[in-house]
């Protein structure tokens, strides 16, 4: 007998039992459509979160702080300070950063507005509207996060922030309309001589960018050039420093690496020299951690259910040994080698294991086109996605799908495809 012959055999097998045979196969291809959807969801998440941090210029940059003293204020960091950190090997840029308050206002709205000052040419900003300043302008610039936009209220006629905090935005016309601006608390009241705040003198304020929506720091940050930051503490030096504010020392910087993985050494070296060092790179490890740790989960889960399939695929396979006495005893009767008897029943089982594979595969591929239709923030499996999920189901993870449901069902149709050798033709036909 021909191996083809043996190949028709066995799917005439499983033709005659259409329904025990298509109730088997569904069982593999739910197995196989929560491996594949699992491990797909898992992929694509720990994708959007390489898009998100990886292609983040800020992982390449670590915050730097004076030593904290609990016995006395910060003196901050030094102009020397700054340029010993400088000359560290792999520090490629650094910026002195100084922040402090202000009051914007244009017509009847108000905002009170942290402003940090540092070289804007460190920041990786995408702007919804202008963009970096012009240090020719003789007006103070600033640029604002998304949602620092929404700082400005009308005091008279707040917004209801109950469910529309991202929807709000005021009615104010960024290039034309003017704003004025006070450094620090001062909303423009009179204050007397005998004070111990002194006034701020007033500027004209041009937004000469809004950045885009996202969800890191940029989106809830106000910035302005350090140039500009440093002409508004010399022109208000009283008050800045009843801030905290000192020419020549700054309440941290920012220092950019070369390369990623330089981060860890440049932190090291900062810290001998004194000084609190940190970067968000730091706990990019223990994202990646918990991201590995959910993918392992997601598999387990499509596993378990494939499990269950092939203890459904041995049933059935069994359950048709028993049937097939007859037939069995013929084939060993008529000279049919043993080898090939149990191959054919190797070949049953696997051909449930592969055609559900295969069915569960398209079936992933459908789901993952459906789901990819959906816009905005989605929460699924546990799993955060910003913009939408967006599956993706690699090549490597097609061809594994269909391979595991082809071994489970090779698996599955070992012990019965061996029971059916074992079988004594006589006894099998003497209980027909």
């Amino acid at each position: 007998m021909k191996i083809r012959d043996v190949f028709s055999l066995a799917w005439s097998g499983l033709k005659r039992r259409r329904a025990r045979t298509f109730l088997t196969v569904s069982g593999v291809v739910v197995g196989t459509l929560c491996i594949v959807l699992m491990l797909s969801i898992g992929i694509s998440n720990y994708a959007q979160f390489q898009d998100s941090w990886y292609s983040d210029r800020a992982l390449q940059q670590i915050t730097v702080s004076p030593p904290y003293m609990w016995d006395r204020p910060s003196q901050g960091i030094s102009e020397s300070e700054l340029q010993n950190i400088r000359n560290l090997e792999n520090v490629s840029a650094l910026s002195p950063v100084l922040s402090f308050p202000m009051y914007a206002k244009s017509g009847s709205y108000e905002a009170y507005i942290y402003v940090t000052a540092m070289d804007l040419d460190l920041l990786s900003l995408d702007f919804s509207y202008g963009g970096l300043p012009n240090e020719a302008e003789s007006n103070p610039s600033v640029i604002l996060g998304y949602y620092q936009v929404q700082s400005f209220v009308d005091p008279k006629s707040p917004p209801d922030w109950s469910g529309n905090y991202g929807e709000y935005s005021p009615d104010i016309d960024w290039e034309n309309d003017r704003i004025y601006m006070r450094m620090g608390y001062d909303s423009g009241a009179e204050v007397s001589e005998s004070s111990e705040v002194p006034a701020s003198r007033q500027y004209i304020l041009r937004v000469c960018g809004i950045t885009e929506m996202s969800y890191n720091s940029s989106s809830y940050s106000s910035y302005m050039s350090l140039e500009t930051a440093q002409r508004l503490i010399s022109e208000n030096r009283r008050l800045a420093e009843s801030l905290g504010l000192r020419a020549g020392r700054y309440e941290s910087a920012i220092v950019e690496v070369n390369s990623m993985e330089n981060v860890k050494g440049v932190i090291d070296e900062i810290k001998n020299l004194g000084f609190e060092a940190y970067s968000e790179s730091e706990w990019i490890q223990s994202m990646q951690d918990e991201q590995q740790r959910q993918q392992s989960q997601l598999f387990m889960i499509g596993f378990i259910t494939l499990f269950v399939s092939a203890i459904g695929i041995a049933n059935t396979m069994y359950a048709n040994i028993l049937e097939r006495r007859k037939e069995i005893a013929v084939m060993k009767v008529v000279g049919m080698p043993i080898g090939k008897i149990r191959f054919q029943f190797l070949i049953e089982s696997a051909c449930i294991g592969g055609l559900g594979g295969l069915l569960g595969l398209l079936i992933s591929y459908a789901v993952s086109v459906f789901l990819s239709l959906q816009e905005g923030e989605v929460s699924f499996l546990g799993m955060y996605f910003s913009n939408g999920i967006r599956l993706q189901i690699p090549p490597w993870l097609a061809l594994g799908a269909i391979g595991i449901s082809l071994f489970v069902g090779v698996l599955s149709g070992i012990y019965p495809a061996v029971k059916a050798t074992q079988m004594s033709a006589m006894e099998a036909l003497g209980k027909e």
